[in-house]
């Protein structure tokens, strides 16, 4: 293809501003991406919270079931109502709340759980004396 002045035109003048459409469809590509993978990501971190809240809620059920921790006091000098009372306290200290407690014996289920925005998330935790 000849210009007015007989010049040949270079193809490079054709593929002016491809770059910046591919780097906009990328970026685009990318944040769309983000936004697929927003909640699941919310969901496993909410996921490993209840589960941490749990663990601790049971353990600390547990210490009071035993006597290790006290009902009156204890080290830490709270007063709780019972195991599941410890269990409580616990939960709502990482967050989370006690949806569940259970005692059979010695041991103790309870089950803690966590508001996010695509929902509630939930986990179950026991503990009791070495078997």
């Amino acid at each position: 293809m000849r210009s007015r002045r007989g010049r040949r035109r270079s193809r490079a003048t054709h593929d002016i501003g491809a770059g910046t459409v591919a780097v906009i469809g990328v970026i685009g590509l990318t944040i769309g991406l983000a936004a697929l993978m927003l909640p699941a990501a919310t969901v496993t971190s909410a996921r490993h919270a209840a589960a941490t809240a749990a663990d601790a809620a049971a353990l600390a059920a547990a210490d009071v079931l035993v006597g290790v921790a006290g009902v009156e006091g204890g080290a830490s000098g709270v007063t709780w109502s019972g195991p599941c009372g410890a269990a409580q306290s616990v939960a709502n200290a990482t967050g989370a709340q006690l949806t569940a407690c259970a005692i059979d014996e010695l041991v103790v289920t309870v089950r803690a759980e966590i508001a996010t925005t695509f929902g509630p998330v939930s986990a179950t935790a026991t503990a009791g004396p070495p078997t």
